[in-house]
């Protein structure tokens, strides 16, 4: 549903809460996250980020990407949420923040990317899939590159995550 210059998201119910509720439950040891579903998160989150970035018009760049607001739905499928950061960065808290919006003051696309490699980075993968990880964490290193113009796009770290899975 929307109306001229406002706009709604529906979510369904998200059985699994947030990235973070989960990382938690695994830090806690009342629940394990294997390779794949870790994986598949990732995956998730960078098919998200392709679509705000890529195939959404106009194109929407999040701003406040972090596993608390990466929602898994029952089948720890990820969903991207709590767009409204976005709008209240300026005054707002964020726990992730790209080098250069630092500097200049403007979100790109590039700083979700940033973050999306820190969220990628220890908080999803952990270090218990030594060599699979090596990857995703190269990945990660290229997504938080300081200059915004080395950086991958959200295609590529889609297809790249992709050509990892097993």
């Amino acid at each position: 549903m929307s109306r001229p210059n406002c706009h709604y998201l529906v979510y369904e119910f998200m059985k699994n809460r947030s990235l973070k509720d989960m990382l938690n439950q695994v830090a806690n040891e009342t629940r394990q996250l294997d390779w794949l579903t870790r994986h598949n998160i990732a995956l998730g989150v960078a098919a998200g980020l392709e679509y705000l970035h890529i195939d959404n018009t106009p194109q929407i760049i999040h701003g406040a990407l972090s596993p608390a607001n990466i929602m898994l739905d029952g089948d720890i499928e990820a969903r991207i949420a709590d767009f409204e950061h976005a709008k209240a960065m300026p005054n707002g808290v964020v726990s992730i923040i790209a080098p250069e919006y630092q500097q200049t003051m403007k979100f790109t696309y590039k700083c979700d990317i940033y973050c999306f490699g820190v969220v990628i980075d220890v908080k999803l993968m952990g270090n218990k899939y030594e060599e699979k990880m090596i990857l995703v964490l190269k990945i990660a290193c290229f997504c938080t590159l300081d200059n915004p113009k080395e950086r991958p796009n959200r295609k590529d770290i889609r297809c790249m995550l992709a050509q990892i899975k097993h």
